[in-house]
């Protein structure tokens, strides 16, 4: 992540916690973020150079009165398009997201499988990580039914893949050479 996200996650933390509504900025920058992957023309517009500052605080006004986002997380985007820094902000959410993981003792961990994981595979994993990493871990579960089984564990940007379509194409890459 860029040194710039880093300096502007790190503001908006810092300011949501030094005015106590740090739940509510959290809820808008998850808004944001679901905003940003449901919808690839929203963060197309944000990475448009050629998007006007006027239009993209039209967008987000809007935006804002139909997620009730809080005056600290709108003066931030206003603040944000006018250092024409929009473009930036999925990294700023991933590291302000880092933050309140460091801050709340909490590690996100991604899995990935073939199928939904058993209670009993799912509770024995977050103790094993808990008992590395010595934090809380929040599980976020994900189906992809290519994988043909096994499971993609990604920590941050450290990422385990010991699914079966990787062990074959791998098998397959050796057997050409």
């Amino acid at each position: 992540m860029s040194l710039l996200a880093t300096r502007y996650a790190q503001a908006l933390f810092e300011c949501a916690s030094e005015q106590g509504n740090l739940e509510e900025v959290v809820r808008d920058v998850v808004t944001l973020q679901s905003l940003m992957q449901e919808s690839r023309e929203f963060g197309a517009f944000l990475n448009n150079p050629l998007t006007q500052k006027s239009a993209a605080m039209r967008v987000f006004k809007a935006l804002s009165e139909k997620a009730t986002f809080s005056d600290l997380t709108l003066n931030f985007i206003r603040l944000l398009g006018d250092q024409k820094r929009l473009k930036n902000l999925e990294k700023i959410i991933y590291g302000f997201h880092g933050l309140l993981s460091i801050a709340s003792n909490t590690m996100e961990v991604h899995i990935s499988s073939a199928k939904p994981l058993v209670e009993s595979q799912r509770q024995s994993l977050k103790n094993l990580l808990k008992r590395k990493m010595d934090k809380e871990i929040v599980l976020h579960e994900m189906i992809d039914t290519e994988a043909m089984g096994g499971v993609i564990i990604q920590i941050g940007e450290y990422r385990i893949d010991s699914t079966i379509r990787t062990q074959l194409n791998k098998l397959h890459k050796v057997m050409r050479a």
